[in-house]
């Protein structure tokens, strides 16, 4: 089949590619009106977390993929919808955040959907619950580390009571630098009692003097062992004054969430629908263009393909160009063959008798 019998053949079915592309593409745009209409509401949030924090790019785009992970998770949809009544599915496939940049702290979340009054209230209940989903783990973890920073705290303290009951010793610094000062005085007056030749006192004085060595040693065992437990009860006040800061950081972070200037809401409205329409309609007729030519080529093909039928008598029947069977052969007709000369019906051997074309011509 030639390009100029598929150019008789489309004007033969002129029709089908110019009806079937109208009325695909009329049919869509009737759907597409047949649809309920969609109204937008944008929320802008300055994320405090980001602003507030020297957060590095890799961070602040780590928090806005948490963000929109966050944003259509299953628990904040199912909080969402509880409180304005829209489907859950509608929720998930109308809610969406963006970044102007990868590492800015501005994130912007749109909501799409079927309901006018409740689309603003959407998207701010969503932004508001998803910034308090997202700092949800960092204020847990700030409560868990200032509870066992306060435990490591009260176990120094008890360790410091305890060593208070056994030794006596409240303040076993203070004794022992006592301790050692009445050693110097005593080591003192021993030599003055030496150089004066007081040997009885000098004596007396040595005994003491022992007794003030090893009471001042065994004050300095205690003195090490209560150092220790000081600096282990300094290090729990410092690691809780840490973990006290990072809960309040944490908390202030919550309260910032909810305050009015942090999430920003636009009321977009009713969004129009002419260009959805006129891009699907288009789609939709070439389609239809594309499907119209291709069968119509189905067509033709099948129609020139079509086989000789044997009438009665055994007289073979021909196809015609509009599709009808034509007249019988009659026996001394000739059937052209597939090399350009012609076969006689009635050869009684089955041999082909060729007639050039420059012979008589045959009979129709």
């Amino acid at each position: 089949m030639e390009i100029k019998d598929y150019l008789r053949a489309i004007r033969r079915w002129l029709w089908m590619p110019i009806v079937l592309p109208l009325v695909a593409g009329a049919g869509t745009g009737v759907l597409l009106l047949k649809q309920p209409l969609q109204y937008q509401a944008d929320a802008t949030v300055v994320v405090p977390a980001v602003s507030a924090r020297g957060f590095s790019t890799s961070a602040a785009a780590q928090y806005v993929a948490t963000f929109k992970d966050v944003l259509v998770s299953a628990p904040l949809v199912s909080e969402v919808s509880k409180a304005t009544g829209v489907p859950t599915k509608d929720l998930v496939s109308g809610l969406t955040a963006s970044t102007v940049t990868v590492s800015s702290n501005i994130i912007h979340v749109t909501y799409i959907g079927y309901q006018k009054n409740n689309a603003s209230k959407v998207a701010e209940l969503a932004t508001r619950d998803t910034l308090d989903i997202v700092a949800q783990p960092q204020l847990q973890q700030a409560q868990a580390a200032v509870a066992s920073s306060s435990a490591q705290l009260r176990a120094a303290d008890d360790a410091i009571n305890a060593f208070t009951n056994s030794s006596g010793q409240v303040q076993p610094d203070v004794a022992f630098r006592t301790k050692q000062a009445e050693l110097l005085s005593l080591q003192l007056q021993l030599q003055q009692t030496q150089i004066a030749g007081d040997v009885p006192r000098a004596t007396l004085l040595q005994s003491v003097i022992t007794q003030r060595i090893a009471e001042l040693s065994q004050l300095a065992a205690q003195l090490n062992q209560y150092t220790s437990l000081t600096q282990a009860r300094q290090q729990a006040v410092t690691v809780a004054s840490h973990d006290q800061q990072l809960l309040g950081d944490a908390q202030a972070l919550l309260s910032a969430d909810h305050l009015p200037n942090t999430v920003t809401v636009a009321d977009i409205g009713k969004l129009s629908r002419s260009g959805n329409i006129l891009k699907f309609s288009a789609i939709a007729a070439a389609v239809a263009l594309i499907m119209a030519l291709a069968l119509i080529l189905l067509m033709e093909l099948m129609r020139y393909r079509r086989p000789a039928v044997a009438g009665s008598g055994g007289q073979l029947l021909t196809p015609t160009t509009a599709g009808t069977v034509a007249a019988p052969l009659t026996a001394t007709d000739a059937v052209p063959s597939s090399n350009g000369a012609h076969v006689h019906a009635d050869d009684p051997d089955g041999e082909r008798d060729l007639v050039t074309s420059a012979g008589p011509k045959a009979r129709r």
